[in-house]
């Protein structure tokens, strides 16, 4: 055989297999667009449940704000200091993050523990509070909880100075405090809830209060610290009586902490022996306050020092400075996107109430209607769960239906073979029947004709149907709720017949309108320029240049390439032309054993 044969005979095998592979290359392609069917619906249910989900989405940081703002108003809080503490709570979340309607709630115990607050002495102290409570890492409910504590021990104070500014003092001061002594909001709340107004009653400076209960929880928690200062307190009185030292004024007031130390390490020194010890006991009356005098006595200065650095403290500065410092910018951009749709919800919130609010008064006429006609709702009752069960049997079927579909795609085109010859073992008149069953055609149509039926039923006996409708109590009652049912549809439908929202709706879509129609009128400008409006292109002339034609398109030659070569060749004046090779065997011949047919063993 000669080469050209050779030549011709793989091209004629290759013809074969690329018949072959098309087939196969068919039923992929067919296969791959099955499964995008399945998971079409798949797809399309998530999509709808998503989008259900977005207006709550919207429109839950405007109801979560506005159930806490509520609350406040259940206290008697009037509409000036409410949008006062509105606007502050969204400042304060954007500047150090946070959840706004948490700092809203909390002014709800500030308004319950502090009584007679104005409009914006409300907010302040809600902001003032958040501020400490970010600047020293306790919750809001820790620090607001403090605030009302500290303002009923400085209440003549807070009087004196103004609510507004003494608590933002008293929190730059406790700020400071915490800084200081390497403590926490929640422990010098824990301190001062343990002592109580007992220094206040005794004339104690505040300053000189947070220095002295600072630097005890160097040692010791704040509860324990406030228990010492308490002890040693309650002991000033009969222990100046029996140390022979005096721990007043000239007036009877307590002389300053620093003093009074003083006092005693001039008696005693700067370490106490035991017998000195059990004096100090005797006199003051407890072992708390020894230990109190034991801890500070050496640290006169120190303390001197600390309370004159507190009292140079009147704002909130140093607690907004560790606030920030606290802060993450990340935090704030969330925070700050909450503000935008807590704003954007809380201006279509009222027109959603009053949707809401119609849905609900409806759900109340379906209870009338059930309270009504309890017999009739009973039967109802039992259809629409019927209904649903039978629903539901058919969405597992459904189900069932569909992943089989997705399992068996593949044995479809791997089983091509048996497919076929279990197709062929089919009865033609099975055949009929099932697709009649499965095609939804047949069941529109025997729908249609019950449908049919019935009206012309309904229509023939509509006269003795009405009087036995109306003879019956149930029938009564049905009356009943559609005359009630368009009274309700009126009164929901009237808000729409005075022509208002439609002025405003094409008010709005004119404008709206109006750029677009501006973008439309200077492209149809440019496109009588172009000459494209009138008929008319653009033309392009180039000389040599061949007028642009439709891409062709690949023709295939019958007999395939083999058959195209094998006739077009001449060898020494003879056609030479190769037949269909036809192969059958148990297994494929390999390239080799197909040359040996050929050319003989």
């Amino acid at each position: 055989m000669s080469v050209l044969q050779k030549l011709l005979f793989y091209i004629g095998v290759s013809d074969e297999a690329s018949g072959k592979l098309l087939g196969i290359q068919r039923a992929v392609d067919k296969t791959c667009g099955n499964a995008k069917k399945s998971f079409g619906g798949l797809s399309s249910a998530l999509g709808g449940a998503l989008s259900a989900g977005a207006l709550t989405g919207m429109i839950g940081p405007a109801r979560a704000f506005n159930k806490a703002v509520g609350e406040v108003r259940s206290l008697g809080t009037g509409q000036d200091a409410l949008d006062a503490l509105q606007k502050s709570a969204k400042l304060f979340v954007i500047q150090y993050g946070g959840s706004a309607d948490e700092v809203v709630r909390s002014a709800y115990d500030i308004k319950s523990a502090i009584a007679g607050l104005q409009d914006t002495e409300l907010a302040s102290f809600t902001v003032a509070s958040a501020t400490l409570a970010k600047a020293t890492k306790a919750d809001t409910g820790t620090i607001t909880a403090y605030m009302g504590t500290m303002y009923g021990i400085f209440k003549a104070q807070a009087e004196k100075m103004g609510k507004a500014q003494w608590v933002e003092q008293m929190a730059g001061r406790t700020a400071l405090a915490v800084q200081m002594f390497k403590t926490t909001g929640a422990e010098m709340s824990s301190a001062f809830t343990a002592l109580g107004a007992n220094a206040q009653a005794a004339g104690i400076a505040a300053q000189e209060q947070l220095a002295v209960l600072g630097m005890l929880q160097s040692t010791m928690g704040g509860s324990e610290a406030g228990t010492k200062y308490k002890a040693f307190l309650a002991g000033v009185g009969n222990a100046q009586k029996e140390l022979g030292l005096k721990f007043t004024d000239k007036s009877g007031n307590m002389l300053g902490m620093d003093k009074i130390l003083e006092k005693i390490r001039g008696k005693f020194g700067d370490t106490l022996s035991v017998k000195e010890s059990d004096q100090l006991k005797k006199a003051f009356g407890s072992d708390e306050a020894v230990s109190l005098i034991k801890l500070l006595l050496t640290q006169t200065g120190e303390l001197k020092k600390n309370i004159a650095d507190l009292g140079r403290v009147n704002n909130m500065d140093k607690a907004k400075e560790m606030a920030l410092s606290m802060t993450s910018v990340w935090g704030r951009l969330s925070s700050a996107w909450d503000v935008v749709r807590i704003s954007f919800g809380q201006r279509i919130l009222p027109t959603i109430n009053k949707v809401v609010g119609a849905l609900v008064k409806f759900l109340a006429y379906i209870h009338k209607c059930i309270e009504i006609a309890p017999g009739l709702t009973t039967k109802i009752g039992l259809l629409a769960a019927g209904l649903t069960l039978f629903g539901a049997v058919l969405g597992l079927v459904g189900a069932f239906l569909s992943v089989a579909k997705l399992g068996f795609l593949g044995l479809k085109v791997a089983g091509s073979p048996l497919v076929s010859m279990l197709k062929m073992l089919t009865l033609g008149s099975l055949k009929f029947a099932a697709a009649l069953l499965v095609n939804p055609i047949t069941w529109v149509v025997l729908g249609i004709m019950a449908l049919v039926g019935a009206v012309v039923a309904l229509i023939y006996y509509w006269s003795d149907l009405v009087a036995w409708f109306s003879n019956t109590s149930w029938g009564q009652g049905l009356i009943t709720m559609f005359q009630d049912l368009r009274q309700w549809w009126d009164n929901l439908t009237a808000g729409f017949t005075d022509g208002t929202w439609a002025q405003t709706l094409m008010g709005l879509l004119d404008a709206i309108m109006a750029p677009l129609r501006a973008l439309g009128n200077g492209i149809g400008w440019v496109g009588e320029k172009l000459g494209l409006i009138n008929g008319e292109s653009p033309k392009i002339e180039a000389s040599g240049i061949a007028a642009l034609e439709a891409p062709r398109q690949p023709q295939a030659l019958p007999g395939g390439v083999a058959g195209q070569i094998s006739t077009a060749t001449n060898n020494n004046g003879r056609t030479v032309t190769v037949g269909a090779i036809n192969i059958q065997a148990e297994r494929v011949p390999s390239l080799e054993e197909m040359e040996e047919m050929c050319y003989g063993a």
